[in-house]
């Protein structure tokens, strides 16, 4: 029997990177797969939004919060008093969605960034995000309480902000920051950009220290945006089998953003990815090393050493250039 090829046995090891693939859902009753109808009937009844990504006939923890929580008599008697439900399905079954609604769902998909299924969002009527969660234990009652603990902060939120407008100054800017601390850090870049480059300006002498605090979140948001591009960059020159090209694009980020232990710690593992399949395996393990010494805690330590063992196990096997029935037959 030939040796596993390296490609695919590595590109399965990449999926341990990937985090969960299921996580929150939808369906039935009281339910919309219409994005812009919803975002028109939020603001006419004053209501926020509840999107679910889920991929309802294959996803099973997408399946088993709908069973829990979704379809229970008890959620759908609460729910409607603040939310539209919106349902962005990807499904396996394609009849389930129409072509209209499946290309409105991949654009959600893109705009809202999302890591896996099931992922609910609650936003405003506009559809700017102020929440981000998943499936929960617990039942229906113990969700709704989840629920509106994000709704809560919401309105607290939304009354900083309602104060901000008759502000003026670093005292606006103030106001905005106590806004932004109630939203989850990883909402504020980029839904709510316009702000931090408001506090930014507001407070460009940075007496109230505001000015140094948002520019480090958009510093932070600007390295997690080439992180991503790396990522993709990685992916696109990789399905072509293009690791050269691969290895020359990370080494030339690495030297462009030299400083950043994050982007040397994505582009290093990464380069490390295209020297195995180019079965450079002295070098890979160095990268791999690089990787590890650049961001400690970064996003793929954990993966590392399972990488490590299957370099060595690769490494260990004999090239299997000859045919299963080559040899001399003997005993």
């Amino acid at each position: 029997m030939k040796n596993l090829k390296t490609a695919s046995f590595m590109w399965g090891l990449l999926l341990l990177t990937a985090g969960p693939l299921c996580a929150k859902t939808a369906g039935g009753d009281g339910w919309t797969s219409d994005f812009e109808g919803a975002k028109t009937q939020a603001r006419a009844e004053g209501k926020d939004l509840l999107l679910d990504f889920t991929g309802s006939d294959w996803c099973g923890w997408c399946i088993k919060l709908r069973k829990e929580v979704f379809d229970t008599e008890v959620f759908k008697d609460t729910i409607h008093d603040d939310f539209i439900l919106v349902e962005v399905d990807f499904p396996r079954d394609q009849s389930l969605v129409t072509e209209e609604v499946r290309a409105q769902n991949a654009a959600l998909q893109k705009e809202y960034s999302i890591p896996g299924y099931p992922t609910i969002f609650l936003t405003d009527a506009e559809g700017r995000p102020y929440a981000q969660t998943g499936y929960q234990q617990g039942g229906p009652e113990k969700y709704l309480e989840h629920l509106e603990t994000f709704r809560k902060a919401k309105e607290e939120r939304d009354g900083l902000l309602k104060r901000a407008e008759e502000a003026i100054g670093v005292e606006r800017a103030k106001l905005l920051d106590q806004a932004l601390e109630i939203t989850e850090p990883g909402l504020i870049m980029p839904y709510y950009a316009d702000l931090v480059d408001e506090i930014i300006e507001l407070d460009a002498d940075g007496e109230a220290g505001l000015k140094q605090k948002y520019s480090a979140l958009l510093a932070q948001h600007e390295i997690q945006a080439v992180c991503a591009g790396l990522e993709q960059e990685f992916q696109k020159l990789a399905n072509q089998g293009q690791w050269d090209e691969v290895i020359a694009h990370l080494e030339a980020a690495v030297l462009k953003h030299e400083g950043s232990n994050t982007v040397a710690h994505h582009a290093h593992f990464f380069k490390a990815i295209a020297l195995l399949e180019k079965k450079e395996f002295d070098q890979a393990l160095a990268a791999l090393d690089a990787s590890e010494q650049a961001e400690p805690e970064g996003r793929f330590v954990q993966v590392l050493p399972k990488i490590r063992e299957a370099v060595e196990k690769q490494r260990a096997a004999p090239d299997d250039d000859t045919d299963d029935d080559g040899g001399d037959g003997g005993n």
